[in-house]
């Protein structure tokens, strides 16, 4: 799962005109077919953007992203691009031994699996709702807006923006 965090300000034809364009939620979930809208926040000049998505590649990603804020007049020049990862499997396994260690208590067998199965499933499920970063990069338009440069983030300016570590 990706998530792409961005500032789009009016483009150049409304920055003189003094007439400032609007963005709204079901404007944005219609314009991004595909993806998630999960932040719209107003700021003195402009929006900031967070949009949930895959695409073959995050340059594309950010070009569809673009290419429909252009058309309703908002422009971004960078954004930041996270990668995020849960932990399903690590869960599952914690589930997975605790339920049958549990289960082992009552020395039965059908009673011991029933554990297993029970605490795998709810690991599974607990893992799955945590998120973590596993990478994350700063994306800026190349020159004259011909594609993407991605730096990788280093982990102290991932916790402070986004207040999680890396997965290692």
């Amino acid at each position: 799962m990706t998530t792409f965090h961005l500032r789009a300000t009016p483009t150049f034809r409304y920055a003189f005109s003094g007439m400032e364009p609007t963005l709204t939620l079901e404007q944005l979930q219609t314009g991004f077919a595909g993806a998630a809208v999960r932040a719209l926040v107003p700021q003195n000049y402009g929006y900031d953007l967070e949009v949930e998505g895959e695409a073959p590649s995050h340059g594309q990603a950010l070009d569809a992203i673009s290419a429909y804020l252009e058309s309703v007049g908002f422009q971004f020049a960078q954004a930041y691009v996270v990668e995020w990862t849960n932990n399903a499997v690590q869960g599952l396994v914690t589930g997975l031994v605790g339920g049958g260690a549990l289960g082992a208590t009552s020395e039965n067998g059908v009673v011991t699996s029933i554990g297993a199965l029970a605490g795998a499933a709810a690991g599974a499920w607990v893992g799955s709702q945590m998120r973590r970063v596993q990478t994350a990069y700063l994306a800026s338009r190349e020159q004259f807006g011909h594609g993407w440069q991605l730096s990788q983030l280093p982990q102290e300016q991932v916790t402070a923006l986004f207040g999680v570590r890396t997965a290692s």
